[in-house]
């Protein structure tokens, strides 16, 4: 059983729950001080034509599929504080696969606060309960299965601005993704991160143009190994015009593995090392009714669900363009790989590909509610045993949140 699962719940929102008074507390003292409880209700059907991504289309399994998700957020927000608290329960219901049925849970809340005029803190933190499939598709480009999943997340960050030219910003998260082990083959997982980004104005030297810095760590905790990354990094960020910009950093790593394999009669633990480039780019748009970003980029990534890590490479192109006042309509394309060489920074051979395109119409009735219909075509292979599944999701979702006061 997970007996850390209600207990990891507990301690994220009564962490949350302890600091959110607190901060309204100092928010009381600021003029602009405003408090808001939004109530929402969000509905939505889907059709999904291959539930278990089967790479075998005779066995593929549809289903028609209702979300029901109430929602209630707490927020604060003057001219130095920003905070929120969000909870959301989600009742799942097949059709058919009765099976499948569950309640999802997403709680998380958020602090940011400016201490002074050069220097603003924030701290997150969330728990969420999750059961689909294809929960981490658009994350990852990974299948998960339908193993209950419960993820708890910490995050402190904070930004400092030494002159007009010179900032700073370093974060820390802490992730821990625990699977329910009488019913879950799934590996459980922690991960860590830390970073530290430096930005410098260089129009002096290059017209709106501001470097980058960036130093990275990070570490994945699995049963049976222990990975650790170290990066390093330089970037820009250039305004080509109005409407046009470009992001780009480029850097190395340096990961170290270490496996721990029993073995009959005795255990082995042995070391691996791995230098590589990482980095990405993105080129955006962003004008009056419609923006454009296209995106690459190529980091390693841990795996949730199974031991290891991956190289990870993404394509992805991210467009919107409003209609009119109230329609707006979307497309979002990606394409996944995830590599690793047995030994290194996963125990067995990784090697899986994943296409994903999402269409999208959104019409707004009110500020209050909302109506989006999208479609999802998904694509994933691996190339280890030669297996490619696909599926379609058509969805039809309302959206309705009424802050309160008006």
């Amino acid at each position: 059983m997970m007996p850390s699962q209600p207990t990891h719940m507990r301690r994220a929102l009564f962490s949350l729950g302890l600091l959110f008074p607190l901060v309204c507390l100092c928010a009381s003292n600021l003029r602009a001080a405003q408090l808001r409880l939004t109530p929402g209700l969000i509905v939505e059907e889907r059709y999904n034509d291959n539930i278990y991504f089967d790479t075998d289309s005779d066995y593929n399994i549809d289903d028609s599929i209702t979300l029901i998700s109430p929602e209630l957020m707490l927020s604060s927000k003057t001219e130095r504080l920003d905070a929120y608290l969000l909870g959301r329960l989600t009742s799942v219901l097949y059709r058919q696969e009765h099976d499948l049925n569950a309640t999802d849970q997403n709680h998380s809340g958020r602090i940011s606060y400016r201490l002074t005029e050069h220097w603003k803190g924030t701290l997150d933190g969330g728990y969420r309960r999750d059961s689909q499939p294809d929960r981490d598709i658009d994350v990852s480009g990974l299948v998960l299965g339908t193993d209950k999943r419960a993820r708890t997340h910490y995050g402190v960050s904070s930004d400092y601005t030494f002159t007009e030219k010179l900032t700073s910003s370093i974060s820390y998260t802490y992730d821990k993704d625990d699977f329910d082990e009488e019913r879950s083959d799934r590996i459980d997982s922690t991960a860590q991160n830390a970073s530290l980004l430096l930005s410098h104005d260089m129009s002096t030297y290059i017209p709106k143009t501001v470097g980058r810095l960036i130093i990275g760590y990070e570490r994945y905790d699995y049963p049976d190994e222990k990975i650790v990354t170290c990066s390093a990094g330089v970037g820009e960020q250039i305004n080509l015009s109005e409407v046009f910009y470009l992001l780009a950093d480029i850097g190395r790593y340096y990961s170290r593995s270490r496996f721990e394999i029993d073995l009959p009669y005795f255990s082995l633990d042995f070391t691996d090392r791995t230098r590589g480039n990482k980095g990405r780019m993105v080129l955006g748009y962003k004008g009056e009714r419609t923006t454009i970003d296209l995106g690459l980029s190529h980091e390693i990534r841990s795996l949730s669900g199974r031991v290891g890590a991956v190289r990870r490479t993404s394509y992805k192109l991210n467009a919107g363009h409003r209609l009119n006042a109230n329609l707006w309509g979307g497309l979002t394309a990606e394409f996944y790989t995830n590599k690793a060489n047995a030994g290194q920074l996963s125990i067995n051979d990784i090697n899986e590909s994943t296409l994903s395109l999402q269409p999208r119409l959104r019409y707004i009735f009110t500020e209050d509610l909302s109506l989006e219909a999208a479609y999802r075509f998904t694509q994933t292979t691996d190339r280890e045993d030669d297996e490619t599944a696909r599926q379609s999701l058509y969805s039809l979702r309302a959206v309705w949140r009424y802050p309160l006061p008006r």
